[in-house]
């Protein structure tokens, strides 16, 4: 590993979709002291939303090419709809890359199913900041995966252009998320990586009592578990599961 001043434990890059305001202030929050970040961006130019996701893999090599030569340790594609796509096989085309470019890529939904596993929770509450038809594809494809869906429920803004979600605050996700039954659920995920959440995790779980997983979280955590350095970063304040050691950071963005 080079001998870097600001990232001693490990250079993570991360891609969030080009107009995506909230993954890197997320990730700032999240990641521990000695573990630097180095964004790109998934890139689409497609005005439909679902054209779009296809774009942000195609694109995939050429965002990757903006690093040039930075030596990245680990990648997190920071971008859940695609996996929801059942014509992408997107786990089969980060593997590919991730084998061409020499370093493991992890995207966010496959972050997601990690954590899960890892916390043994099979029965899940599913909040979607999607449109319909997507929070449709995102249930489909946690059942296929194994999961139990036991609830879901939506933002009531208009989210048909997906970029809309971007615009999200927190109030609004924990006024709508009361729809959902959480009491034989084992977690609560939230899917999506460009909604602000992690303001929402102390008050959902005081009022769910049950773990609270969201895209960044998950991207995050296992970035770091896929490099041996989750142990950085424990759980110390109310809400923190996996990765911890955040909830003062985010206080000061």
């Amino acid at each position: 590993m080079p001998d870097r001043e600001y990232a001693r434990h490990a250079l993570i890059g991360v891609a969030p979709p080009q107009t995506n305001p909230v993954v890197e202030a997320e990730f700032s929050a999240l990641l521990p002291d000695g573990v630097g970040m180095l964004v790109t961006r998934l890139t689409g130019e497609a005005d439909d939303a679902r054209a779009r996701f296809y774009e942000y893999i195609d694109n995939l090599e050429t965002s990757l090419k903006a690093y040039g030569k930075a030596q990245i340790d680990a990648f997190g594609f920071s971008f859940t709809a695609t996996a929801y796509l059942p014509d992408v096989d997107q786990d089969a085309r980060l593997a590919a890359m991730s084998e061409k470019v020499g370093y493991p890529i992890i995207s966010s939904s496959q972050a997601i199913h990690r954590a899960l596993q890892r916390l043994g929770a099979t029965r899940l509450a599913l909040f979607s900041p999607y449109p319909s038809w997507l929070t449709e594809l995102s249930a489909a494809h946690w059942s296929a995966k194994g999961y139990e869906v036991v609830s879901v429920a939506s933002m009531p803004e208009d989210t048909s252009d997906t970029v809309n979600i971007y615009g999200l605050r927190t109030e609004s996700m924990l006024e709508a998320s009361k729809a959902l039954e959480t009491e034989q659920a084992d977690a609560i995920v939230v899917t999506g990586s460009g909604m602000a959440t992690l303001p929402a995790v102390a008050a959902l779980t005081a009022r769910t009592g049950k773990p609270f997983l969201c895209s960044n979280i998950c991207l995050a955590w296992a970035l770091l578990d896929e490099l041996g350095l989750a142990h950085l970063a424990p759980p110390e304040h109310p809400g923190e599961v996996l990765i911890g050691g955040w909830t003062p950071r985010l206080a000061r963005l």
